[in-house]
């Protein structure tokens, strides 16, 4: 009884472990050999004559049977114990290198990535044979740039020519006529406006204009620059209106050679409005704040152009006030 409670415990505490395919199979084979040599056994002796199996015989093949069973299953947790763990083991550590080859090599990278290096590079060399034609385009931009700059300059000057450079033919006075006592009152009213009023306006909007453009550095630096802009857009305005004021004035009294000859239109007026615009542009364009570096290099040069197109309207403007001036205290005399 002993034997049997040992067994019992034995086989309940091992059943998790001893429970896999090969330990049933083991079972079922030693349970099939136990009962077929039970009938083997009682066959014989029955052919024999003798009885058949007595209580002893089947306490004895019952005994047989459960010592073939713990044989089997001590065999079948030896195999599963050791060998079995020793074959997983081995599969395992054969299948860990297939892991470990799972990450690709150095090699295996550069051979993947191959063609894409090659459709890169490709592009590379298309990118290259395509920039002297992308160069090529830009000049030829350029070039359209300044043919067009230049007819818009010539097209503006035949407007002025055609408008305000082209005399009337007819009903000019000539230097031979003599004045009779009405034109004379007009012409000295012209004068006399010309010299206070127009010449007056023009004077302010220079100043405003030529202010502005002697504090354009310091302006910019310290953050006002809308306030630059407006001020070179305000004075360029009153600018072009006076002028516009003294060329209506001209086109009223072409009758009179000597007014159409003087208040003849400010020879760089497209060339003075467009050095305000680009300036103005130029300015506008820069950001409000973190100048570039080289922020004044780049404006500099558009202050020199406008700075250059103020003197030669400062010439004429002087030579506007000085000739009517001369014209005003000529007919004074002649009263």
């Amino acid at each position: 009884m002993a034997v049997v409670a040992w067994l019992a415990n034995f086989f309940a505490n091992r059943v998790p472990e001893i429970m896999g395919r090969t330990m049933i199979g083991g079972i079922i084979t030693a349970a099939l050999a136990t009962l077929l040599g039970g009938v083997y056994w009682h066959s014989k002796r029955v052919k024999e004559g003798k009885r058949g199996m007595d209580p002893s015989h089947v306490i004895a093949i019952c005994l047989s049977g459960a010592a073939l069973l713990m044989m089997v299953a001590a065999g079948a947790y030896i195999w599963q114990q050791f060998f079995l763990q020793k074959s997983q083991s081995a599969e395992l550590m054969a299948a860990t290198p297939t892991a470990v080859n799972a990450t690709p090599s150095a090699e295996e990278i550069a051979n993947a990535t191959a063609p894409i290096r090659a459709e890169l590079d490709n592009a590379k060399q298309q990118a290259a044979s395509l920039q002297p034609q992308l160069d090529n385009a830009k000049q030829q931009a350029a070039s359209l740039q300044s043919q067009l700059t230049a007819a818009i300059k010539e097209r503006d000057d035949a407007r002025l020519e055609r408008d305000f450079l082209t005399p009337m033919a007819i009903g000019h006075e000539t230097s031979s006529q003599p004045l009779n006592k009405m034109d004379e009152a007009i012409k000295l009213s012209i004068w006399e406006g010309v010299n206070t009023s127009n010449v007056n306006a023009l004077t302010r909007a220079y100043n405003v204009i030529d202010g502005s453009l002697s504090q354009w550095l310091d302006r910019v630096k310290s953050g006002e620059s809308k306030g630059l802009i407006y001020e070179l857009g305000t004075g360029a305005d009153a600018f072009m209106t006076a002028a516009n004021d003294l060329e209506k004035l001209r086109v009223e009294y072409q009758k009179y050679q000597d007014v159409v000859d003087v208040l003849a239109p400010q020879p760089n007026r497209a060339d003075f409005a467009k050095a305000i615009n680009d300036l103005s542009n130029a300015v506008s364009s820069m950001p409000s704040v973190m100048m570039p570096p080289n922020y004044d290099t780049k404006l500099r040069p558009l202050a020199g152009a406008l700075r250059r197109e103020l003197a030669t309207t400062l010439s004429w403007l002087q030579n506007l006030r000085r000739t009517a001036a001369e014209k005003q205290k000529e007919l004074s005399s002649m009263k």
